[in-house]
């Protein structure tokens, strides 16, 4: 039954990939998460690894290949970190062994750690009022089930599915980490064998070596929770419960909340890098420009092996038109990740504004070697042939362009330019005003039509298309000073002549 509900998605990634695993390949990574040699037995996060899953591999692919100068396959990415643990454990098997131990110590006292959420933290922040109708945590009850699944191996074979449901999740903590999330599928069985154990406890005088065990084990429970406390294991993180909400609000729309949030968080954890930049995200969310950077330096200060802080800053740094911080920021990202087209061109666009044409040039055409068929990187490189004055292959990479997506506007829009340049204002009519029904409120094709009109004696056309831009963008100085110029010409046309 398991291997038909899962054979759906085994297909679709055989098919996708041409390779062969059950659900998706990201055990190796996973396995590094919990094995890495600063990890306590639960997650821990990877150095350059995003700990979202939508980036997690993207970045992990980035990874193997500034370390392998190779393109990995989804079985080789995940060879590639599950050998490192291996490594590890071969290397200090002892090490290995504690770590194991210890994570198998949260799965059996574990109250408070929780990467998804803390259910103790939100009853003390009164978010989740019904949790009082559970006042029994797992791990009191862990001693109990223990003795209960003891008890059921008289009859060995009877229990194999109760003990199954409770050893995997264990196996699968001691191997990987702890997560509640990991023992949630041995919750079940843990209540219902402590349920057992205890009620056959309540006839102690049949049964009062197993009642002196069941004791003994609950005792043990409560204890641990207090030793935990006094120790710091497994401590209550408050930071980590304002980060939750602040995602949580973040999702409803709630951005302003969610800021409120992650400061209050960030206050606990001062040094949180990720935090810092998640920060900066909501802030750039409601436009705070300015506060958003000053997070995301805050977390390069704190994380600066992160391509993705760097590629913000320089977006950010380059929206305010601090040109040379941006290309500072998003050269340290190239370095980090040397072989992201996106991030190639970025650098390149920056460069090209800073008048460094030749280094733009190498960054684009390295881009177009990553990623050939990328119809942005294509354009821009095409912009920049443009600026250079190289009207021919400017227009043999625009045609090219149009070829594979007829409705590109920026690739209209520059073959109209190129057209102009040429003298062939027929061709050069046709392909911005068809930029324009792909894009009619573009403020450039209206001016470069404007002055198209202009040289063809087209006043009215010409201060109609001026007009637009204005009205799209009433702050463009160029549209007004032409439409300024276009009107005085026209009156002079109209005024009588002495």
């Amino acid at each position: 039954t398991a291997a038909l509900m899962i054979l759906p998605a085994t297909l679709h990634n055989w098919r996708a990939c041409g390779e062969l695993f059950l659900v998706r390949s990201g055990s190796g990574i996973t396995l590094r998460h919990g094995n890495q040699p600063e990890s306590i037995g639960a997650y821990t996060t990877i150095a350059g690894i995003s700990t979202k899953r939508e980036q997690m591999h993207e970045d992990a692919v980035h990874a193997y290949q500034k370390a392998t100068g190779e393109q990995p396959t989804w079985k080789k990415l995940d060879r590639y970190y599950r050998d490192q643990v291996l490594h590890d454990w071969w290397a200090d098997p002892l090490r290995a062994l504690r770590l194991a131990a210890r994570k198998l110590y949260w799965f059996v006292s574990s109250r408070n750690y929780g990467d998804i959420y803390q259910p103790r933290a939100e009853i003390a922040r009164g978010l989740d009022r019904r949790l009082w109708l559970a006042p029994l945590p797992v791990a009191w009850l862990m001693g109990p089930a223990l003795v209960g699944l003891v008890l059921l191996r008289r009859h060995p074979v009877r229990p194999a599915p109760e003990w199954m449901l409770f050893g995997v999740p264990l196996v699968a903590v001691a191997v990987f980490f702890y997560s509640p999330r990991y023992r949630i599928p041995a919750v079940p069985i843990v209540a219902v064998t402590a349920a057992w154990a205890l009620e056959r406890a309540l006839h102690w005088r049949r049964h009062w070596r197993h009642a002196l065990a069941v004791g003994t084990a609950l005792s043990a429970g409560i204890l641990l929770g207090t030793l935990n406390r006094v120790v710091r294991f497994d401590p209550w993180d408050p930071a980590a419960l304002s980060f939750q909400l602040a995602y949580a609000l973040k999702e409803q729309g709630k951005v302003e909340a969610a800021v409120e949030q992650q400061r209050a968080g960030l206050q606990a954890r001062p040094h949180d890098a990720r935090a810092h930049i998640y920060l900066g995200d909501l802030l750039s969310d409601l436009g705070g420009v300015d506060e958003a950077l000053v997070e995301y330096q805050r977390a390069a200060e704190l994380h600066s092996d992160d391509a993705e802080l760097f590629r913000k800053m320089g977006k950010l740094f380059s929206k305010r038109r601090r040109f040379p911080e941006a290309e500072a920021a998003l050269a340290r990202a190239v370095e980090l990740e040397p072989t992201n087209a996106a991030l190639l061109s970025r650098l390149a666009a920056v460069k090209q504004i800073l008048g460094d044409a030749r280094q733009a040039r190498e960054l684009y055409e390295k881009a177009l070697t990553l990623t050939p068929e990328d119809a942005e990187i294509r354009a821009l490189y095409g912009g920049l042939l443009v600026d250079l004055g190289e009207w021919a292959r400017a227009r043999a990479e625009f045609s090219g362009l149009v070829q594979r997506s007829p409705d590109n506007p920026e690739a209209h829009y520059y073959l109209g330019v190129i057209a102009g340049q040429l003298g062939d204002f027929a061709q050069a009519r046709t392909a911005f005003e068809r930029a324009l029904e792909l894009q009619p409120r573009s403020v450039k094709t209206l001016h470069a039509l404007g002055v198209l009109n202009v040289k063809q004696d087209r006043l009215e056309e010409a201060a109609e298309c001026f007009r637009k831009a204005l009205a799209v963008d009433p702050a463009d100085e160029v549209c007004r000073t032409a439409l300024r110029q276009v009107e005085q010409a026209q009156a002079a046309r109209s005024s009588p002549r002495p």
